[in-house]
């Protein structure tokens, strides 16, 4: 059931983002990147929503993040940037474009592609490691 309502919240955000459809590359990567973060926020909801006691977590594990707390802290993280800086980003590190496939698609230089990058990837490193 919950897997259904993901995957229309998906529909719903490709039938709003149908202007920006032909810009993107690979809609299957996109469809696949939509999908895991609609996924990832319906963990997140579920996971605050389920009662914990204190005695549950042990000491150790309390300290630590789990892989899915990581990778939601880095959807977050990846959400709060800049437009901009998240599509180049994404592009780059997920979809593996070049610099100056990048560059093209969007109407910038390779140097604000590079300058983009580097701003998310300080953004993202003060975000996630405080």
């Amino acid at each position: 059931e919950w897997a259904q309502e993901i995957v229309l919240d998906v529909f719903m955000r490709l039938w709003d983002q149908r202007k920006k459809l032909p810009e993107i590359n690979n809609i299957e990567d996109y469809c696949f990147i939509l999908t895991k973060n609609a996924s990832l926020n319906y963990l997140e909801k579920e996971a605050k929503h389920m009662p914990q006691s204190s005695g549950q977590l042990s000491e150790s594990t309390s300290h630590t993040d789990s892989p899915e707390e990581t990778l939601i802290s880095y959807v977050k993280a990846l959400d709060r940037l800049p437009e901009r800086c998240r599509e180049v980003f994404i592009r780059i590190r997920e979809e593996k474009q070049s610099y100056a496939q990048v560059a093209d698609e969007l109407g910038i230089s390779v140097k604000t592609v590079d300058a983009q990058l580097q701003k998310a990837l300080t953004r993202l490193r003060e975000m996630l490691f405080p």
